[in-house]
């Protein structure tokens, strides 16, 4: 998979990197509380259940985001219904993730050819990989992050990875993405510091899986020959 000699060193890589610099995006765990204080399909305002769960507010986040937040908003309201069956499929873990997302994104198409047929103005639902998975890492942080390959990738090469995953083999993705961060978290010195955080960050956890993509956004931006320095 991946070779632990050269994760170990990233790591103390990564550690330095993390205690002068603090997170990339430290917000990401707000927007994972959002999401799970408001989400509930059974809501009887659907719609407004929805605009409250998905936090468009930080930065970095933004533009996808606002963009697909805006096409569900549309969506739901032409095919409420629909669009609760999409959620309900996504967020069902009994069923293979990579059939989850693209039937997502099928459905999102089904729902826009019904709106243009309607010969309003064009719409376009903005639904990718990334925002679906965002999805998923919200409702189970624990288990997905917004889906980030060319970091992982690199990382992985970096580890000396001889069998990398293609970015179509999402569930090996995040196989690999909770593998790392069960290695970050046994580092207690991590493990501490991101506790320490909850003064600043109420919502951070040591079971968001955010803490790999943070990792891999790191290794990956460090010259591969400097790792070994």
């Amino acid at each position: 998979m991946f070779k632990k000699d050269l994760f170990d060193q990233s790591l103390k890589k990564y550690k330095s990197n993390l205690f002068k610099k603090g997170l990339i995006l430290p917000y990401k765990w707000e927007v994972v509380r959002v999401f799970l204080e408001n989400w509930n399909i059974q809501a009887a305002d659907f719609l407004d259940m929805y605009q409250r769960s998905i936090d468009e507010s930080s930065e970095v986040w933004s533009l996808p985001v606002i963009e697909a937040k805006k096409a569900m908003i549309l969506m739901i309201e032409i095919n409420e219904d629909l669009v609760k069956n999409m959620f309900n499929d996504l967020f069902n873990e009994n069923l293979a993730v990579e059939g989850r997302i693209d039937r997502f994104i099928y459905h999102c198409d089904i729902i826009v050819d019904e709106i243009n047929a309607k010969k309003v103005k064009p719409s376009f639902h903005n639904h990718n990989k990334w925002m679906i998975t965002f999805y998923l890492s919200c409702r189970y942080p624990e288990k997905y992050c917004p889906f980030h390959y060319q970091p992982f990738h690199s990382t992985m090469y970096t580890l000396g990875s001889r069998s990398i995953p293609s970015e179509y083999e999402t569930e090996r993705y995040y196989k690999i993405m909770r593998i790392f961060t069960k290695f970050i978290y046994e580092d207690q010195e991590i493990h501490s510091y991101i506790l320490s955080l909850k003064d600043n960050i109420p919502a951070v956890s040591t079971r968001c899986i955010y803490i790999a993509d943070d990792f891999c956004e790191r290794i990956s931006a460090i010259p591969h020959n400097a790792l070994t320095k």
